[in-house]
């Protein structure tokens, strides 16, 4: 062998050396451990098998290992979804943070036999390096839906090092196993939805859920077990108040079958703690039933035997009650501690199992108010009467989700005017309840909406429900009396798919009434007095089952579980009624008209209403409102709607409502209307202490129905809005205040009668052009109709006007004589007339007058009625228009009026034709600056017995301070007689104002007397004055303040006495003293005259003057 062949065998040995101890290395399987032997489904990352490697030699690179599954039901991808190899950290035992993960498989196709971990590069040092093994553990991810009671394994079939030559092909030591056999353990859970229909604030031990549990292959601990409930309508109470569901029990199902409340006797855990939605926040929407305690009848949850619970609720009493309130209960968890396997057995372990069972929920059902509202205006502050009547509120009620019967409602009045509990103490003495019977949510009379409760104060105790009335306090009994007789009041449940009206829904409006006059004492801080009307305890009644499936109805007490005397229900403003003491009283309006009422344009007085205010005193002078907000009054300057509004009082209070009679006083009267042509205010109306009866009427403008069109649609309407004093009286009017609620309203339609046609016409019948009215002159007036039925006309005489149509009526400077047939007169209807269509009724007329002088025009006014009524008047008169004034007759005739002399200033205005003091039934020329008597009156006749007057303008006053009528005077519209009874204590000037009917000013007349209690004399006159010697006897006038005897001396120029007389003045006025002329002692020359006075008092006055004698 030469060198060279032995250093290749060398090498070959050295090598096969090398081999030799290559191939004999190997890694050691050892130490393997199972942890479980039952695994709840659905849990993830199990430690399967735990198993070490160890090299024998040296350092060894583990690539992969390969696992086999052979288990029941339970493979990879049948229940196994993922497979994982960790390597231990150090510390023997599994932990998914600190563990290295060496490799994962996810099995997506069902029954995989075998699972291969490869390419793990991990290091398997060796005995030299470490002396411990490598630990390594197979871990499972169980799936949700693995099948309960199956089992699974771990088979570690095989390990490979990097060295392909060097492995353990099958692990056949069987002194180290490798096969894992767990069984699969788990929960089914069974929830039934229990809960009634509807339930009640305040119910107790309501059934909500039965949870049936069925436990696979191992037991829970009944202290380990937990329920989560959820309740989506979140009202678990927080602070355990009773403002939602206050407490959550768990019992054990003790009897198998349905639902019996009275098998649910085994209570296991209560809870009344809930977990708030947000922080600070009252309420809740979950419940967690754990830490159950042991009994001797539930220690444990047994396996593979279903055990039954039921979840029941007590609700609070004072839930707020709406129609969408809801309590639910829902079971989304359960989870226990398995006995065997120690991990958490969990429902539901996906949605779907969650879907599939029911969720329970029950209507809150019960009362509620809906809305609250105040019928009194708000900051109104109203005067107190004795027989005052006011809304308070109004309120709804609804009746959630079951039939309710309202048994009593409770109202409260912590006003300073409280409900009377004595017969005769003042404030509320009755209490009434109406229901909105046609559903418009306005009270508007018992004829449309139903009387439902009325307590009459004023007893001890109420007479109904025999409780005890209070100050502040009534219990209203309620009651259905719809059928005539009293019957339980049942309010329907809630339709939520209909407006009010048809949704059972129910408004109901308070009302109070007062007694006798309030007391002083009653008045608050403020000065008022106040009623206040709120919401107390409702007492009710409703139906409720124990369960949807159980027989056993019961009737439940019902109330408003967030309204009770505690806290009221309140209005927004609050239903506060604020008063003054009343002195004046709205007893009753009454109309005299209807809508059927037809009346016509130009037609005057048309009674409208009679107002009965009852007054506690005098009033010199109020201001009275009338509202015609249906209608409208007319602009100034035109006729189209209502043109005037007069009040009278009815002084007999008899009913009459003719206007013309004597037992009717005009009390004001106006013309002048609000912007808006809605309100006329009428002043100056005197009211006597006791009842009142006041008349109203309308005047109808003239030109409503203007080119002859009718409007079937034009109306008027009558409302009182307001009565006010004046003249610093105060007036406090008790009563609400427009009223009527509904406004008196009538109809218009257009006039009867044409304008007339005027002539001027000779002797012959001729017309005449030029009239000369210094001689006598005569007047034609043509009048027709063409109207169905016949016409009464009561006047149709000539009219003139000063200057022209715009002027004052002169028509009293006229003598005026009627030629033809008296008035009235009767037109027949057209169509059977059997004469001329015309009615002419002929005049004759003559200025003879100082007064006026220049231009004037003549016209007409007619007055007529339907024949045979007793519907009113109409005129045709003149009247301002849109396009100027109209005449009363189709044509005017222009007149020149030239003076028949001169006029003295001492002579009255000419449409006065006398005056006179009257004294103790006696009547006496009065002339100005007469002196007068305390207590005297003075009486005014004015011409044409005042028929050119517009009554409503006389005004008077006595030294600049206005008079009242039917206080300070009275005025005969009849006889056109003025009768002035208020003419002071002192000296006075009564000023006389007045207007003819077209509201033309006519001139002022002024009457100047001198009124005292002292002794005086004024106004000394001889007359006359120069005397001349024996025309006649001398006079000497004078007014006297009292009686007394008068001394009159005449002196000449040297002082000496040449006269004397002495005369008993017994009546106070005027007075003369007639001289005996036939005296020597008197020439032509001056004297002084000397008076001395002596009343009966012994009181002296002296005064003189002179006299001239030629």
């Amino acid at each position: 062998m030469n060198l060279k062949q032995f250093l290749k065998l060398l090498l070959l040995v050295i090598f096969s050396i090398l081999s030799t101890n290559s191939i004999y290395a190997k890694i050691t399987l050892e130490n393997t451990f199972t942890e479980y032997q039952y695994v709840p489904r659905g849990s993830s990352k199990i430690n399967m098998l735990t198993f070490d490697i160890s090299s024998s030699t040296g350092s060894e690179t583990l690539q992969h290992v390969v696992i086999r599954n052979s288990g029941t039901q339970t493979k990879f991808g049948l229940g196994i979804t993922s497979a994982y190899l960790y390597l231990d950290d150090g510390s023997n035992d599994f932990s998914i943070d600190q563990d290295k993960l060496l490799s994962s498989k996810t099995f997506n196709t069902p029954n995989v036999q075998q699972a291969t971990f490869d390419n793990l590069q991990e290091l398997i040092p060796s005995p030299n390096q470490s002396p411990d093994p490598s630990t390594f553990f197979v871990i499972y991810d169980v799936s949700t839906t693995a099948e309960l009671r199956s089992t699974t394994n771990v088979i570690l079939e095989q390990i490979k090092t990097s060295e392909d030559l060097l492995l353990t092909n099958v692990i056949t030591d069987l002194n180290i196993p490798t096969q894992n056999q767990v069984t699969i353990t788990g929960v089914n859970i069974d929830v039934e939805a229990i809960a009634p229909s509807e339930v009640l604030p305040g119910q107790s031990k309501i059934p909500m859920l039965k949870v049936t549990v069925e436990l696979a292959e191992e037991d829970i601990n009944i202290t380990n077990a937990t329920f989560k409930l959820r309740n989506k309508s979140a009202n678990f109470s927080v602070d355990n108040s009773e403002k939602g569901i206050k407490l959550v029990h768990l019992y054990r199902q003790s009897a198998p079958g349905k639902y019996n409340s009275e098998d649910v006797t085994d209570l296991l855990k209560t809870i009344r703690v809930f977990t708030p939605v947000t922080e600070n926040a009252t309420n809740s929407e979950l419940a967690n039933i754990n830490n159950i305690p042991r009994k001797e009848s539930m220690d444990e949850i047994k396996r593979n035997n279903p055990t039954g619970f039921y979840v029941i609720y007590d609700l609070g009493s004072e839930v707020v009650v709406t129609a969408d309130t809801t309590i639910e209960a829902e079971l989304f968890e359960f989870s226990g501690i398995g006995t065997l396997s120690g991990l958490n057995l969990i429902w539901p372990l996906d949605a779907n199992e969650l879907e599939l069972n029911d969720i329970a929920k029950s209507n809150v059902a019960g009362l509620s108010v809906e809305v609250i509202k105040n019928l009194i205006e708000t900051d109104t502050v109203s005067e107190y009467g004795k027989e005052t009547v006011s809304p308070m509120i109004g309120f709804k009620l609804r009746a959630n989700h079951l039939d309710i019967v309202i048994d009593r409602i409770t109202l409260l009045n912590n006003g300073s005017i409280p409900y009377i509990t004595s017969n005769d103490g003042p404030g509320v003495n009755m209490v009434t309840i109406y229901e909105d019977s046609d559903g418009n949510e306005v009270f508007q009379s018992e004829t449309k909406d139903r009387l439902v409760s009325s307590v009459i104060m004023g007893e001890e105790k109420n007479l109904v429900t025999d409780l005890k009335n209070l100050q502040n306090s009534v219990v209203m009994p309620i009651s259905d009396r719809s059928s005539g007789v009293e019957q339980p009041y049942k309010l329907k449940k809630y339709d939520d798919t209909q407006p009010y009206g048809k949704n059972n829904d129910k408004m109901f409006f308070v009302y109070y009434s007062f007694g006798k006059a309030i007391n002083k004492n009653q008045l608050d801080a403020s000065g008022n007095m106040t009623v206040k009307a709120e919401i107390g305890k409702i007492f009710a009644q409703g139906e409720v089952s124990v369960s949807d499936d159980s027989d056993d109805i019961q009737t439940k007490d019902i109330t408003v579980t967030n309204i009770s005397n505690e806290n009221p229900g309140n209005s927004d403003p609050e239903a506060i009624r604020k008063f003054f003491i009343t002195n004046l009283t709205i007893k009753e309006i009454i109309p005299l008209a209807t809508e059927q009422s037809h009346f016509f344009e130009g037609q005057i007085k048309v009674p409208i209403a009679r107002v009965i205010l009852n007054s506690d005193e005098s009033f010199a002078s109020v201001n009275i409102s009338v509202l015609n907000d249906q209608g409208s009054f007319s602009h100034k300057d035109e006729q189209k709607s209502v043109s005037k509004v007069w009040v009278y009082k009815d002084t007999t209070q008899g009913g009459d409502i003719d206007p013309y009679s004597d037992k009717l006083k005009l009390l004001s009267a106006t013309t002048q209307f609000s912007d808006d042509l809605t309100t006329a205010e009428l002043s100056g109306v005197s009211l006597s202490p006791g009842i009142n009866h006041l008349i109203f009427y309308y005047d109808l403008g003239q030109e409503i129905f203007k080119d002859n069109k009718e409007d079937t649609e034009n109306t008027a309407s009558f409302k009182l809005s307001q009565i006010k004093g004046s003249e610093g009286q105060s007036v406090k009017v008790g009563g609400q205040m427009p009223s009527p609620e509904f406004p008196i309203k009538i109809a218009l339609s257009k006039r009867y009668m044409e304008k007339p046609t005027i002539k001027v016409v000779d002797n012959n019948g001729d017309e005449i052009n030029n009239v000369d009215v210094t001689t006598s002159f005569n007047v034609r007036i043509s009048v027709q109709h063409s109207f169905a039925d016949a016409i009464q006309v009561e006047e149709l005489v000539p009219k003139v006007y000063l200057n022209n149509l715009e002027g004052k009526d002169i028509s009293y400077l006229f003598n005026i004589n009627q030629t033809s047939s008296p008035f009235p007169i009767k037109i027949d209807p057209k169509g059977l007339r059997l004469q001329n269509t015309n009615e002419v009724i002929t005049y004759q007329m003559k200025y003879d007058s100082s007064e006026e002088e220049g231009a004037a025009v003549l016209d007409t006014f007619l007055r007529y009625k339907i024949h045979g009524t007793e519907n009113g008047y109409g005129v045709v008169d003149r009247y301002p228009a849109s396009d100027g004034l109209k005449g009363g007759a189709t044509n005017q005739i222009p007149l020149t009026l030239n003076s028949a002399g001169e006029r003295f200033y001492w002579l009255s205005e000419p449409y006065i034709e006398s005056k006179e003091i009257l004294r103790g039934g006696v009547s006496k020329t009065f002339e100005n600056y007469n002196s007068i008597k305390k207590g005297d009156h003075l009486n005014i006749q004015f011409k044409s017995k005042g028929n050119f007057i517009s009554e409503d303008s006389i005004s008077l006053s006595l030294n600049d301070v206005p008079l009242n009528n039917t206080v300070d005077y009275t005025y005969d519209r009849v006889n056109g007689n003025l009768n002035i009874t208020n003419l002071g204590t002192s000296d006075g000037v009564i000023k006389l104002n007045v207007k003819d009917k077209s509201q033309t000013d006519l001139t002022e007349s002024r009457f100047i007397y001198s009124m005292s209690s002292q002794l005086k004399i004024h106004r000394l006159l001889f007359y006359p004055n120069p005397y001349r010697m024996g025309s006649e006897n001398l006079k000497l006038g004078f007014n006297i303040s009292q009686p007394a005897k008068v001394e009159c001396y005449l002196y000449n120029h040297l002082g000496n006495v040449v006269l004397r007389e002495t005369k008993e003045i017994l009546e106070i006025g005027y007075a003369t003293i007639e001289f005996n002329m036939f005296n020597n002692n008197l020439k032509p020359g001056m004297y002084l005259c000397k008076i001395i006075a002596e009343d009966n008092e012994g009181n002296k006055i002296f005064e003189s003057t002179r006299l001239a004698i030629y």
